[in-house]
């Protein structure tokens, strides 16, 4: 089963809900209110997803702020913690366009 979770990102991202939500057994989303009404996918905030069952994560292009803020498309931000990172298992693979400070600290 293959579970991916969207944590914030801009318009360009909703392509890619629409897109991805047709390969993947659940798409959970983070700051997403809108999407195209076809689509198939959990909207729920970082509390309630299932991390540990995540075999991947996309966050926006500009990475993770080094605090965990993540940019949602409403303007506002989501406060990933590194709990939240620990709760992923091994295999799970991160996909972002910056590395930033967030994943390298202790």
């Amino acid at each position: 089963m293959l579970h991916v979770a969207i944590l914030g990102g801009d318009r360009r991202f909703l392509a890619l809900i629409e897109t991805l939500s047709a390969y993947v057994d659940t798409l959970y989303t983070v700051g997403f209110d809108e999407s195209a009404d076809n689509v198939n996918v959990v909207r729920s905030s970082l509390e309630n997803i299932p991390f540990e069952q995540l075999s991947a994560v996309i966050v926006p292009v500009q990475g993770i702020g080094d605090d965990g803020s993540i940019d949602v498309l409403n303007g506002q931000s989501e406060q990933l913690s590194t709990a939240h990172v620990e709760r992923t298992n091994k295999d799970c693979i991160w996909i972002t366009g910056v590395r930033t400070d967030f994943f390298t600290k202790d």
